[in-house]
């Protein structure tokens, strides 16, 4: 079986799409602070959630108080029939307004409205977000010349796609110590 030639690319920084995976990049950081602040409202040890402005989710087996477990659904969801439940959602609101996570916009979101996705599970495409807010791309498939705007990617090399991995593998490792 012969493998498929792999594509690279990474964000052109003179358009829209940059700005906001830019923006995005810049924001996902701030989750952990929603994190905190549910965290300290709470009284538990809230690690993971949905990172979504309008919708309130979060792993229903890190509750461990009892009257926590009662504001949320067996799914995580907020539940929306009690007044304690909706005093805590208008306070997940507050804390992401707080945060500046209003517009905030996950990757797959953000590449649908530019018609940058895969188009079927036997198609291979990931992306990794840089420190300097820029997003990369390695597919099986010409991305560009799927995309709505072609100008949004441009087309590097393998080898440049490793460099810029490599670096951020570094950059990760200095920052924990390693």
């Amino acid at each position: 079986m012969s493998k498929l030639p792999m594509y690279h690319y990474k964000t052109n920084p003179e358009t829209k799409y940059a700005k906001k995976i830019e923006r995005h990049l810049q924001q996902k950081k701030r989750w952990k602070l929603v994190a905190d602040d549910l965290n300290e409202l709470l009284g538990e040890n809230i690690t993971r959630m949905v990172q979504k402005p309008g919708y309130f989710g979060l792993d229903p087996q890190e509750i461990t108080k009892e009257e926590n477990k009662k504001l949320f659904k067996i799914d995580g969801a907020i539940r929306q029939n009690t007044k304690a439940a909706k005093a805590l959602f208008q306070s997940y609101k507050d804390i992401i307004k707080k945060h500046d996570l209003e517009d905030y916009e996950e990757i797959p979101i953000l590449n649908f409205g530019y018609g940058l996705m895969r188009h079927s599970r036997t198609e291979q495409m990931r992306h990794m977000g840089t420190s300097e807010g820029e997003l990369y791309y390695e597919t099986d498939f010409d991305l560009q010349d799927r995309a709505d705007d072609p100008n949004v990617l441009i087309k590097i090399s393998q080898e440049e796609f490793l460099e810029k991995q490599l670096e951020e593998t570094r950059k990760r490792n200095e920052e924990v110590g390693e």
